[in-house]
């Protein structure tokens, strides 16, 4: 499929899902990550990063002004202390000051969910986001990685989205 097929479908099930939307994927992988923002903004949902993905798209943003980017309408940042600890330490204050702007504590989320797309990986906080957002069976989950990795055998007690999603 190419990569605008692939907003096309995404945007379709955005729109008609009545539920927390997540996707899975790389915050590095950044044609699907602009698949995925417009394809959020059509079915009208806010984009949520965590503070990881918005650096990257922050330090990337010289590539193309289609990369979304946090202060943009329709892109939220949700911060975890890990992300904020790590860019303290390399020095980018003046990134940590701009994206407060964005930022959306787990309570605004939490009231909105039905309206957003949560951009998650294969971490416990992922998984924590997804609790404290009351995100459970009526939740869309895309899986947008190698297939592979959700098959795999040996990642059943070492995955914990996977393990989240089959207790959904």
């Amino acid at each position: 499929m190419s990569e605008a097929d692939v907003e096309e479908r995404l945007a379709e099930r955005f729109a008609r899902w009545r539920g927390p939307v997540a996707v899975a994927m790389s915050g590095q992988n950044l044609d699907s990550l602009v698949s995925v923002f417009r394809a959020a903004a059509r079915a009208r949902r806010i984009l949520v990063l965590d503070l990881y993905q918005a650096y990257v798209l922050h330090r990337l943003a010289f590539l193309s002004a289609r990369l979304p980017q946090h202060a943009w309408a329709g892109v939220r940042v949700k911060q975890g202390h890990r992300h904020r600890r790590l860019i303290e330490a390399a020095g980018e204050d003046d990134f940590l000051a701009d994206v407060g702007s964005s930022s959306i504590r787990i309570d605004r989320l939490a009231a909105m969910a039905d309206r957003a797309v949560l951009l998650v990986r294969s971490y416990a906080h992922s998984v924590r986001v997804l609790q404290a957002v009351g995100a459970g069976p009526d939740t869309l989950l895309v899986w947008s990685l190698w297939r592979g990795y959700w098959d795999r055998p040996d990642r059943d007690e070492n995955d914990p989205l996977r393990s989240w999603a089959e207790a959904s």
